[in-house]
């Protein structure tokens, strides 16, 4: 890959993720129901992995554990996670979905979806099917290459 195009898909990328990203922002400002980005991180993640120890969340996410820890505590009170004992470690736990945050997580992921299709409303569905593919394979690229990603991340690609 030349420089030049490079340097074009990092500036594109960004100014798409950036542009989604402020959408999504607005988006939990306005609507009560909407979660915010790191919730819905944080969801996500932990329905990605099942039941998953916060020190792997963190390490997956690139974050301290002191900041999971107060995000996993901010969704266990409003009962969206749940935090049991780790069958292998009786000194950790592993933190898991509960069917509120389960549903929470489904009906944000599809009000982001619905924003994304409107966007791309005047794609041919193979231009979509491209685009899904090919940010897919980056993905995993990215994981692939990024030297401290964690067995976590690695066994979920």
């Amino acid at each position: 890959m030349q420089g030049t195009s490079q340097g074009a898909l990092h500036d594109a990328l960004t100014r798409a993720f950036r542009q989604l990203t402020a959408t999504f922002t607005t988006r939990s400002e306005v609507d009560p129901q909407a979660l915010r980005r790191p919730d819905y991180a944080l969801l996500a993640a932990v329905e990605r992995h099942g039941s998953v120890r916060p020190s792997d969340l963190a390490a997956a996410d690139g974050h301290d554990l002191s900041t999971v820890s107060r995000r996993v505590a901010s969704l266990e009170g409003r009962g969206w996670v749940v935090r049991e004992r780790d069958p292998d470690d009786g000194r950790a736990c592993r933190v898991a979905l509960t069917d509120e945050g389960a549903t929470r997580l489904t009906t944000e992921r599809a009000a982001r979806a619905a924003i994304v299709t409107e966007v791309l409303v005047s794609w041919s569905e193979d231009d979509v099917r491209t685009l899904t593919d090919l940010l897919e394979r980056m993905s995993d690229d990215v994981a692939a290459s990024r030297p401290l990603t964690t067995h976590l991340e690695r066994s979920s690609a």
